[in-house]
C-alpha cells in the first residue's frame, strides 16, 4: 500500500551535484564524510590537491559553479559528533531521542554555515539505516527557525507515533509558542496519546496506515519561503526522505498534508 508522500519521494528529480574535496587531510574525516553523503543522490566526489586552494574545504557544485563551501573538521563534527540544543528550535523527536543537552563545540554561527551546505543539498534523496539521525533534527530545527522568524504560515510536524511526544514537554511547549507567534501548528502521528496542548491541531491516525511510517515537518510561509523534511520509514530502523527550502516544493509537500493526508485523520479536540 503507498504511503501520502510516496510519489513525493520516489518521484523527485534528482539535479546535478557534485563534491568537491579541497587539499584534504589524511586522519580519515573526508572519507567519513563521503561515507555519509553516500545516502545522498550526488552524481560524483572528487578530490583535489593545489596548494593554491584552501586546506581541508568541502564543495557543493552544480558540475560547473560552487554553489556552497564547509570546513571539513568542523563538518565532521557536526555530523559525527555534534548533538544541536534543543531549546531554540524544538523539532520532530524523530526515529531516535534527542533531548540532549547543548554541544558548545560548534558556534551558532558555525552550525548556521554547516546548515546553509546542507541546504545546496537539498532536493536530495538521502537514506539513514541503523546510525545517527542528527544531521536530519539539524535540518527540522533550521526549518523550524525559519517558522521562528517568518512569525507566520502553517507548520506540520509528524512524528509517526503521537506517543513520541509524552516525555517531550519542551517539544510541546515549543510548538505552543510557534502558535502564540502566529503560526498555524498542526501535529500527527499514529493516535496511541493526545498530547495536552492549547492552540494547536492535533490529528490523530487511528490505525497507523496514513502517517505511522512518516516522521516529517514542513513550515509553508510566504513571507520566508518555509522548507521541508521528509523521512519514511522502510524497515525498522531505515528511512529514506529528502529535505528542500524551495518555495513551489514545499507548497507541494504541504497541499499533500493538507489535501491527502488531513482529511483521513481524526481531529482531537
Amino acid at each position: 500500500m503507498s504511503g501520502p508522500f510516496d510519489a513525493v519521494i520516489d518521484d523527485l528529480a534528482s539535479e546535478r551535484r557534485e563534491l568537491v574535496a579541497l587539499n584534504p587531510p589524511d586522519d580519515g574525516a573526508l572519507d567519513d564524510v563521503l561515507d555519509y553523503f553516500e545516502r545522498v543522490d550526488v552524481s560524483d566526489r572528487n578530490r583535489v590537491t593545489d596548494p593554491a586552494l584552501p586546506k581541508a574545504a568541502l564543495l557543493v557544485t552544480d558540475g560547473d559553479r560552487c554553489l556552497a563551501s564547509a570546513d571539513l573538521e568542523r563538518l565532521h563534527t557536526y555530523l559525527f559528533e555534534f548533538e544541536p540544543s534543543p531549546a531554540e528550535t524544538a523539532a520532530p523527536d524523530g526515529p531516535e531521542d534527542r533531548d540532549n543537552p547543548t554541544d558548545e563545540r560548534l558556534s551558532d554561527a558555525e552550525v548556521a554555515g554547516i546548515q546553509q551546505f546542507l541546504s545546496r543539498l537539498d532536493n536530495r534523496v538521502y537514506t539513514v539505516t541503523g546510525e545517527t539521525v542528527t544531521p536530519m533534527v539539524g535540518v527540522s530545527r533550521h526549518i523550524e527557525q525559519r517558522a521562528l522568524t517568518a512569525g507566520g504560515g502553517t507548520i506540520h510536524a509528524g512524528f509517526q507515533q503521537l506517543s513520541r511526544l509524552q516525555d517531550k514537554r519542551q517539544t510541546l511547549e515549543t510548538y505552543s509558542t510557534l502558535a502564540e507567534r502566529g503560526l498555524d501548528v498542526n501535529l500527527y502521528g499514529t493516535l496511541d496519546w493526545e498530547p495536552p496542548v492549547d492552540d494547536v491541531a492535533v490529528h490523530g491516525d487511528e490505525t497507523g496506515d496514513v502517517v505511522g511510517d512518516y516522521w516529517f515537518v514542513v513550515v509553508d510561509s510566504d513571507q520566508y519561503g518555509g522548507g521541508a523534511l521528509i523521512a519514511r520509514e522502510d524497515e525498522p530502523g531505515a528511512y529514506t526522505g529528502f529535505w528542500t527550502f524551495r518555495p513551489p516544493l514545499v507548497g507541494d509537500v504541504a497541499s499533500v498534508v493538507e489535501t491527502d493526508i488531513q482529511p483521513e485523520l481524526r481531529r482531537l479536540d
